[in-house]
């Protein structure tokens, strides 16, 4: 879902009103928003206005567009995007897109752009009361909201914030159910409506969300106990939506726990994408309406990341005839014939997206209301997951209506996990994990009580591999929420890699009402003779630009990493220990803004940055390279651990060969480390491709803490998959005392033919062997595989990468053809069909294709299809359910 500072819109069915735009029906006249890059200082400003001073453009161009003002939007706001937004108020309302390019041309901006506006779409049916289930609430009845209510009513200190052209606060309905809310066009107190802005619209979605219920008076509401926050964001001449961004960010700051955004538009910008996201990473659930034009054209802020769209439905769970759609869409909810307040003392039906989507707001309050417990992302999975299917009602808009039609009590039910009385967890392993310098282990969990009554005992099963259960009594107090540490007897182990598992179960006594989270396991290596090594990054001011991972050499298993930290002025030391066998190892350290840890080169800083890696015995192994820490995005420093051991050698790379060749007569080529303390001049080599072994000995003299390449005699191999294995022994003739860097393995493909066009590929073998398919795993885990698929001609296999029960981001799995002969083409097409769904609203999934004329050596990018967070890539609507 994306971004720009938009002009608002009521999303009701209804006419438009055009507010007397002139230039662009989605953005203000006369306004252009930028961000100030924080390689330059703020602008300084009096009470928001930019001082005259520091007015960042030439008098000619005052001139030339006529600028009256800039001001920051958000001076005081703790968000460094946000504090850097910076308005542009001009006349010359026309030449709007050569004042972005001078704006990009001459100031330092992360992005510039128009400014959006949202309008209002309200065009209400006649006033009518009725509380029957045909003409009345009837959407309360279709997405069991009695049955929800049976289960929770919510709760009064759960605030939803309506944002709207304005809200009548003295509605009956309305009056006992609301906080203190805000104006943040005029900047007071008051929301209410106010010259051209009667505040209908704002007073329809209130009582959508919260009207007061079980009263004998009006409507009932699906938020029934919440309380609202009045937020208007209309000005008084027009009803214009000219505050709506604002009205999000007021909304956060004092405390609202859902937002609800019945406008929008068709612009779209970086500001707002920005808002949205300080709105959730400070804990706001964003419910937006999803448009009226009855298209899939995205509107925002319903597109955005981090909100949740709402599409419209009918009695019969049919698409709303003005609705938008597309797969962009979250959820659906009753959005036609609504009835609720209006902007004086009594009731009318209305319809909109608009409607709809306050009835989710409303919804996601009551399940606050019902599990506190629950995170931001929990209570939106929940949501989406429970929807009723309505495909059958919606043939021509399967998958492009969201996870389905709400239901507020399948809703609550899928909270049930965090509303239990007894509920203890197992919440985090920190002890053991990842690599162990020591022939035992101490074991320390996190367990946390979950339920509503204080836990005071509980038993904790653990075992190793899969081994024999031991049993530890915890005894104490937590109250609902709290955890506590708990470090278990000693343990020894012998070398290599293990798992334990520690579980707990009968919370004072009795059952355990979920088991759902009563268990954890952590893998863990002991590591014979490895060593502790430190590693100290010193930050300059903006720790929270750096992250570091440590991997083998040659190899992409991340074994510790760090980052990012707190912006801290004079820098900050931060110290991690990782555990190492002797071997060669590769840091790598980031920067997101691309200065490195240069601090000083700033006004605001005066340190750089350093970083620095010890071995046990405090060599340092590696540091800084750049001068001043000026390493712009990215610094690689390679290093090895030496072994204390006196006979160490061990293969620290395979050059080659590795991964697909053309050629059948392949040279091994290997990299040998002298781990040990004293110096090798000869070493055995023990090498196979799959078959035969066959040994050769080097015998040159590798010094302690150096390398040596070696190349191994030719071999001829036959097409097809083969592994080249290499194990080293015997350096000087003696027994190597560290054998866990002797091997290396490495695959390979020998492609001896060219496969002829057409190359076509339906996977009805259930296999990639028959067409010589090549995959590379970086960092093998889940990867591609054969799954069977409808929809597809002819058969129904795939082939699939099962992204719902793998989490690592950042890998790029290769699904390589083999080579084919283009020698006689000059006009090639590649076409395929493809299906994904996003699991969440972060999904950032993609699928690159690239061409190689070197067998694979090297790679073309080609094109890609990619998932931007507003459903583009996706051919199915957001679930978290399993996708196939």
């Amino acid at each position: 879902m994306k971004s720009l500072l938009m002009s608002l819109v009521l999303v009701c069915a209804c006419a438009s009103s055009f507010y007397s735009q002139k230039v662009n029906r989605w953005y203000q006249d006369g306004k252009v928003v930028f961000e100030l890059s924080n390689q330059v200082k703020k602008y300084k400003c009096l009470n928001g206005i930019v001082d005259g001073k520091s007015m960042p453009f030439s008098n000619s161009a005052i001139y030339r567009y006529q600028i009256t003002g800039v001001k920051a939007l958000h001076q005081n706001i703790k968000d460094e995007k946000l504090s850097r937004t910076y308005q542009v108020e001009f006349n010359n309302i026309y030449e709007v897109e050569s004042l972005i390019e001078l704006i990009k041309q001459n100031i330092d901006v992360v992005y510039a752009e128009k400014k959006e506006l949202h309008e209002n779409f309200l065009t209400p049916n006649d006033t009518y009361f009725s509380n029957s289930f045909n003409n009345g609430q009837w959407g309360l009845f279709q997405i069991d909201a009695p049955q929800a209510w049976d289960i929770s009513t919510g709760d009064a200190n759960v605030v939803v914030a309506v944002t709207d052209n304005a809200i009548q606060i003295n509605h009956p309905d309305l009056v006992n159910k609301l906080v203190p809310g805000r104006d943040v066009v005029d900047d007071d107190n008051d929301p209410s409506p106010c010259g051209g802005n009667d505040g209908f619209h704002g007073s329809h979605v209130s009582g959508i969300v919260g009207a007061e219920s079980n009263n004998n008076l009006g409507v009932a509401s699906i938020g029934y106990d919440v309380s609202i926050m009045p937020i208007k964001i209309g000005n008084c001449s027009t009803g214009a939506l000219t505050g709506g961004y604002d009205g999000i960010i007021w909304a956060t700051d004092n405390g609202a726990d859902v937002i609800n955004m019945s406008w929008g538009g068709g612009g779209v910008s970086t500001y707002g994408q920005n808002v949205c996201n300080y709105a959730w990473n400070n804990g706001s659930i964003l419910v937006a309406a999803a448009g009226n034009n009855g298209t899939s054209q995205q509107f925002y802020p319903a597109a955005y990341n981090n909100v949740i769209s709402v599409a419209s439905t009918t009695s019969g769970d049919s698409k709303s005839s003005f609705s938008q759609y597309g797969t962009w869409i979250d959820v659906s909810c009753p959005g036609s014939s609504i009835l609720s307040c209006n902007q004086t003392t009594g009731y009318q039906i209305t319809q909109g997206t608009s409607m709809a989507s306050p009835m989710v707001a409303g919804l996601v309050g009551l399940m606050v209301s019902y599990a506190q417990s629950a995170s931001q992302q929990d209570i939106v999975s929940c949501l989406l997951s429970s929807c009723d299917n309505i495909d059958a009602a919606n043939g021509n808009y399967v998958g492009q209506l969201g996870a389905g039609r709400v239901n507020a009590h399948q809703a609550l039910l899928c909270l049930n996990a965090f509303t239990y009385s007894l509920d203890a967890g197992i919440t985090q392993i920190t002890s053991p994990f990842e690599q162990v310098c020591d022939s035992s282990v101490t074991p320390e969990f996190t367990l946390r009580n979950l339920g509503s009554q204080t836990l005071t005992s509980a038993v904790i099963s653990y075992q190793y591999d899969n081994g024999a259960t031991q049993t530890y009594n915890w005894s104490g107090s937590l109250t609902q929420g709290n955890t506590e540490t708990i470090t278990l007897p000693t343990q020894g182990l012998s070398a290599g890699a293990h798992t334990i598992t520690i579980s707990c179960s009968s919370p004072n006594a009795s059952v355990d009402q979920n088991n759902q989270n009563d268990s954890q396991t952590s893998p863990f290596t002991i590591i014979v003779n490895g060593q502790q090594a430190t590693i100290d990054v010193l930050t300059d001011c903006y720790g929270s630009e750096i992250t570091w991972t440590l991997t083998p050499q040659g190899g992409t298993t991340v074994l510790a990493q760090g980052g990012p930290y707190q912006d801290v002025a004079g820098g900050q030391m931060n110290s991690s220990n990782v555990c190492l066998s002797a071997g060669c190892y590769v840091f790598t350290i980031n920067d997101t803004y691309g200065d490195g840890m240069y601090g000083s080169q700033w006004n605001s800083c005066s340190v750089d940055g350093s970083y620095s890696i010890s071995d046990a015995n405090g060599n340092v192994v590696a540091s800084t390279i750049a001068a001043n820490a000026n390493f712009g995005n990215q610094e690689i420093n390679n290093f090895c651990i030496v072994s204390n051991l006196t006979y160490d050698i061990g293969v620290s790379q395979i050059i080659s060969p590795e991964g697909p060749t053309c050629n059948p007569a392949v040279v091994g080529e290997i990299e040998l480390f002298n781990y040990g303390s004293l110096a090798v001049s000869s070493v055995d080599i023990t090498y196979d491709y799959g078959g035969a072994a066959q040994t050769t000995t080097y015998t040159n003299t590798i010094a302690p803490g150096t390398s040596a390449l070696v190349s191994l005699p030719v071999a001829n191999l036959t097409g097809g998959a083969a592994t080249f294995n290499v194990t080293v022994s015997n350096p000087n003739g003696n027994v190597d005392q560290n054998q866990a860097n002797d091997n290396m393995s490495s695959s390979i493909y020998v492609y001896d033919t060219y496969a002829a066009l057409p190359f076509t590929e339906d996977f009805e073998s259930n296999g990639f062997t028959n067409n010589e398919w090549y995959m590379t795993n970086p960092d093998n885990d889940i990867t591609w595989e054969i799954a069977t698929v409808v929809g597809t001609n002819p058969g129904n296999k795939a082939a699939k990468i099962d992204f719902f029960n793998y989490s690592a981001g950042g890998q790029r799995d290769g699904f390589q053809t083999p080579p084919l002969d283009l020698s006689a083409q000059t006009n090639v097409q590649m076409t395929f069909e493809h299906a994904f769904r996003r699991y969440n609203q972060q999904s950032r999934d993609s699928l690159a294709i690239l061409v190689s004329t070197d067998c694979g050596d090297n790679f073309t990018y080609i094109g890609s299809y990619a998932e931007d967070g507003t459903g583009t890539f996706a051919t199915a609507y957001t679930s978290t359910v399993e996708f196939v």
